[in-house]
């Protein structure tokens, strides 16, 4: 974990508000008789001021656009073939690998274990996997944490699709929205659902000397299990030569075709004519 993280996890402190006082007290009583005084009274209470409603834990992704887009990202990372043969090895090895790291990561968002997902996020976005880089942009900006955003995101290391970076950030969350549209309503892959279940019941703090959210249980397995059921990607279809097209369009192409020579030189001498034209 990098000194930035570090200094930032050291920030992070809850600071206790202040006591009420006497005279806020006071002066709910004050607002309290008020409103029953006017209430006898059949005069209407002045209007309340307009409250932002509250969301469910772990509900924020249904109106969160960016909240969305994360969890859109980890069930692609989670159903591309062969996502889980990382997972096989990640329980035998002391030093995990970063993509099993990152698979782990997104079953650990999708079954709402954000710190443990965070955790293993940075450790795959240490060892320079862009992709969960790109997880920890997007979940940062979630919860309102705009600075350490763009820290993760300047580190994703994504190639420019045009000259302008918002234009590219744009079309990335533009095609993460296509994937979400044309998901729909479908269900994850029940293999998937699995592990979603399984795994938070046992990733934990089993070592007391590491603050770590570690794997206990017998993972090895059960992703074995899945990685033998799961169904295999089709072959490729191999491309032949196309057959010659027949029809309206392939008389026009001939015709197209017929006329291309003349075509070519009216457009001689148009430009001849411009030409003298400019030259006058």
């Amino acid at each position: 974990m990098s000194d930035y993280i570090d200094r930032l996890l050291a920030k992070a402190r809850l600071v206790p508000t202040d006591p009420y006082t006497q005279a806020d007290i006071e002066a709910a009583e004050r607002r309290v008789a008020a409103r029953v005084a006017a209430r006898r009274a059949g005069v209407a209470p002045p209007p309340a001021s307009p409250r932002t409603p509250t969301i469910p834990p772990g509900c924020q992704h249904l109106v969160d656009p960016v909240a969305r887009n994360l969890r859109v990202l980890c069930e692609a990372v989670l159903t591309r073939p062969g996502a889980f043969h990382h997972l096989g090895s990640f329980h035998d090895s002391s030093l995990p690998e970063p993509q099993g790291a990152r698979v782990l990561g997104c079953i650990l968002y999708l079954a709402d274990c954000e710190d443990s997902a965070r955790f293993w996020w940075q450790y795959a976005a240490g060892a320079s996997d862009h992709l969960s880089s790109y997880s920890l942009y997007l979940y940062h900006r979630s919860v309102g944490e705009e600075q350490e955003a763009e820290w993760w995101y300047d580190h994703t290391a994504i190639s420019p699709a045009t000259l302008d970076k918002e234009a590219t950030r744009l079309e990335i969350a533009t095609a993460l929205h296509i994937l979400c549209a044309l998901r729909g309503t479908r269900s994850l892959p029940k293999h998937v659902r699995v592990l979603i279940d399984f795994v938070p019941a046992v990733v934990g703090f089993v070592d007391d000397d590491l603050d770590l959210p570690l794997i206990d249980g017998d993972l090895a397995s059960l992703v074995e299990d899945i990685n033998e059921d799961a169904p295999s990607p089709a072959p490729p279809t191999p491309r032949g030569k196309l057959p010659e097209r027949r029809g309206k369009y392939s008389i026009a192409r001939k015709s197209a075709d017929r006329g291309d020579a003349h075509w070519g030189m009216e457009v001689k001498d148009a430009l001849e004519e411009c030409a003298q034209a400019v030259t006058c």
